[in-house]
């Protein structure tokens, strides 16, 4: 059977640019300096050259694998020749960066009112404390309470409910007000740009029904920032429909047939195109799918290999796939700047080990 694909932009910078679009740090320097005599000191140069890609991976209908060895995964860039991960491990313990959004202008969202006792329960138990945690609401306006925080049970208990309560948050009024012309995705590039320079993985958790109402920032540009970034979006909605608490998750939403200009289809497109997915739950399951979704967080494969030697910037197509198998797979983007000539030119470089990657003349396509 043929595999599940999933594709991420993977965008390779110019040296000029690297403050911006550096997500692994791939250039480092340290020097080591010792001296004989009169000689001149001697400096070293070592730079990283390895870039990671957090993977989920879950079988067709979206339950639980047995572990999965490195060889049996393929990764091709732009359809270039497909290599194997030089190294793979479980994300375990890494520390998370997590940002929630909820959406205060759904006057429908049943989750609302149970989120703040429901997400307090993931800590200490499944958010540790060195995840960070950032919280933010909108409706006429997008409101902040915290942000970069170590995960505790109380202030983030603290953090959703002050946020749901922030002044002029509904605008004018009381309630719900602007549901119609939320600028969802204006909001979620700006907690993009927020988490871009937090060290962990990042992550979006969204509470919304998924409508985007007047926003400046279109769904490719979002989902190209986002990719960009590393940042993985998830959203969790409200299951109208039989839920199953036998199954850790209860449903990833279709894309539909008419693609990306279909309004119904964005948020699942940015999520499924970002390394995330759409999960669904009610109010009495609320906690578990919580505590699921983080757990889906530390089982991702982290997928690594040195980065390619045939070097071109621009944006770059990653298909991680597992031949062979049928299986549901999401992984995150990366960006990661060029090396710096002068760098390589030194003497006193030590050279990479040579990249089983091969960049392919395949152009990267839009979700």
């Amino acid at each position: 059977m043929k595999p599940f694909r999933q594709t991420a932009g993977w965008s390779r910078s110019s040296a000029a640019s690297t403050a911006l679009l550096a997500l692994w740090l791939l250039a480092t320097c340290g020097n080591a300096r010792g001296q004989q005599g009169d000689a001149a000191p001697f400096t070293l140069h070592v730079y990283n050259n390895l870039v990671q890609f957090p993977t989920i991976v879950l079988s067709s209908d979206l339950t639980a694998l047995p572990p999965i060895p490195r060889e049996k995964f393929s990764v091709t860039i732009d359809g270039g020749p497909s290599f194997h991960p030089t190294q793979m491990r479980r994300e375990g313990d890494d520390p998370i960066a997590l940002a929630v959004l909820l959406d205060a202008g759904d006057s429908e969202n049943e989750l609302l009112g149970d989120f703040p006792e429901a997400f307090s329960k993931l800590m200490p138990g499944f958010l540790h404390n060195n995840d960070h945690l950032s919280m933010y609401a909108q409706d006429c306006t997008l409101f902040r309470s915290m942000k970069n925080i170590p995960a505790n049970e109380e202030t983030a208990k603290a953090g959703v409910n002050s946020v749901l309560k922030a002044p002029r948050l509904h605008g004018a009024k009381n309630r719900a007000a602007c549901g119609n012309d939320l600028h969802l995705f204006d909001a979620l590039t700006y907690i993009v740009s927020d988490l871009r320079q937090e060290p962990g993985r990042r992550v979006i958790l969204l509470l919304s029904n998924g409508s985007d109402g007047k926003s400046k920032t279109s769904l490719l540009d979002t989902l190209r920032f986002a990719s960009a970034q590393g940042v993985a979006i998830f959203r969790l909605r409200y299951d109208t429909g039989t839920f199953s608490s036998g199954t850790a998750f209860s449903r990833s939403l279709a894309l539909g047939d008419s693609g990306i200009g279909n309004p119904e289809n964005a948020i699942p497109i940015l999520c499924n195109s970002s390394g995330g997915m759409v999960l669904s739950t009610t109010q009495r399951h609320l906690a578990k799918q919580l505590q699921d979704f983080i757990m889906l967080l530390r089982n991702r494969y982290i997928i690594e290999f040195p980065r390619p030697d045939d070097q071109l910037p621009g944006r770059h197509e990653i298909a991680i796939s597992i031949p062979g198998k049928l299986a549901f797979i999401r992984n995150t983007g990366a960006s990661t700047p060029l090396p710096d000539p002068a760098l390589q030119a030194d003497p006193n470089t030590l050279p990479s080990t040579a990249s089983p990657a091969r960049i392919g003349t395949k152009k990267p396509t839009s979700p």
